[in-house]
């Protein structure tokens, strides 16, 4: 991982179009560990056609750092379904570029042509609490994307939709860590959008 190593994109892109995600981002953020019975998502519309999406999970490993960017494989964590399978890495393929900070590890992804380049690679950095998902995409994806955040409620949006959240939000009824598992019905799912840093909307799912 020295220097801008450059991947042959392996990937069948055909299943994983680009209206997949914002899905495949929010599963993988749903499949990690957290210490709290609160998960806390942040999904901040920025300049430049960039989105950040930021999670109070447990955080990274040198392991989930090496398995997100090795393609063609997983991290065998039965308990987190689909966790950096091919939907999670096929992201990469479908903006212009992807970044990434969590614990001690950052790195960064750009898409030149059919290839994907790591630009940045970190893993020795500052601590940094939680996880934190940078993306550009263009400006007519930002404003769909943008667009179904903000009227979840209203509509089935192209990238996300009330339904799509409530399963993941089934399949996450537990307050987890890397050491126990266990049911908890107090679990809550809880989404901020954010535009440049101001509130817009606020959702929060949780069991009755």
């Amino acid at each position: 991982f020295s220097g801008r190593t450059s991947y042959n994109t392996l990937l069948n892109i055909a299943d994983y179009p680009k209206e997949s995600v914002m899905r495949e981002l929010l599963q993988t953020a749903l499949g990690c560990h957290y210490s709290s019975e609160d998960i806390k998502i942040i999904i901040d519309f920025l300049d430049d056609n960039t989105i950040s999406l930021s999670y109070n999970e447990v955080g990274f490993s040198m392991e989930d750092i090496l398995f997100y960017l090795s393609f063609g494989r997983n991290s065998g964590d039965a308990s987190r379904e689909g966790r950096f399978g091919v939907g999670a890495k096929s992201v990469f393929m479908n903006v212009e570029w992807l970044s990434l900070r969590s614990n001690n590890f950052s790195f960064k992804i750009e898409k030149r042509g059919e290839s994907l380049e790591i630009l940045e690679l970190n893993l020795l950095g500052v601590q940094f609490k939680g996880t934190r998902v940078m993306f550009k995409v263009n400006t007519e994806e930002y404003n769909r994307i943008k667009s179904d955040f903000e009227q979840i409620t209203e509509r089935r949006g192209d990238y996300i939709n009330l339904i799509e959240l409530c399963f993941g939000f089934n399949r996450k009824k537990v307050l987890d860590n890397r050491q126990t598992s266990f049911e908890n019905d107090n679990r809550t799912v809880n989404i901020a959008v954010m535009n440049g840093g101001k509130p817009s909307t606020l959702y929060k799912i949780q069991r009755y």
